[in-house]
């Protein structure tokens, strides 16, 4: 197993997301939002409510957050994404077993499939060369909007009910349904939160009266 190069120091991840287009302050707000609507499952409900909710919850805040800033929706083969065209990164959302800790690499609680494989393995080679290059086998509409083949981070939150993790990690290509392991991982939030958080759901109708849902959580630190 190659070794993945961590930055947990927060003057360190300050740094390294910034770089990446982002603030530490929007990724936690991401991740808690993603995990407040986790928690906002039902028992009554089926059993994929609860990584279902936070997958959307997860990549509508990535979205509200970045495409102000720049970013543009990404959507290749079914695989939902942030990217910023100047940068020539995407962002994808992933619901993980255990993120932020040393001795495991974070798996996906649903798998993932030839999509996910296909963008992490065209932006890892986009960046051996010297200039981007356009893939022939990749839709330019969805994926290179400036001839930019985007490199693929993972956002990985994970809840166990009694702590919640987020890192932003850079897979190496893999082969079957799970990631084999990460060239970098940046550890974005770890934190304890109550099993039972205080959650606000506030629906909202627009003038076609289609309804959206804001999501806040308090998270109660020991």
């Amino acid at each position: 197993m190659r070794r993945a190069i961590v930055i947990n120091d927060p003057l360190d991840v300050e740094q390294e997301i910034s770089q990446l287009g982002l603030k530490l302050s929007i990724a936690q707000k991401v991740a808690r939002a993603a995990s407040a609507a986790r928690a906002s499952a039902l028992e009554v409900d089926v059993a994929f409510t609860p990584g279902m909710l936070s997958h959307i919850h997860g990549n509508r805040h990535l979205r509200l957050e970045l495409m102000p800033q720049g970013w543009r929706k990404g959507r290749f083969n079914n695989v939902e994404s942030v990217i910023n065209d100047e940068l020539g990164i995407q962002v994808i959302f992933q619901n993980v077993d255990l993120a932020c800790d040393l001795g495991h690499s974070p798996q996906a609680i649903s798998g993932k499939g030839a999509g996910s494989r296909k963008l992490v393995e065209a932006g890892l080679q986009g960046e051996l060369w010297e200039k981007p290059v356009n893939s022939q086998t990749l839709q330019k509409e969805e994926v290179s909007k400036v001839g930019v083949i985007p490199s693929v981070w993972m956002f990985c939150v994970s809840n166990d009910g009694r702590h919640l993790r987020a890192e932003l990690s850079k897979p190496f290509n893999f082969d079957g349904a799970q990631f084999e392991d990460f060239s970098k991982r940046i550890f974005l939030l770890n934190e304890e939160c109550s099993t039972d958080p205080t959650i606000s759901i506030k629906p909202s109708s627009d003038d076609d009266g289609n309804s959206e849902f804001d999501v806040e959580v308090k998270v109660v630190k020991r």
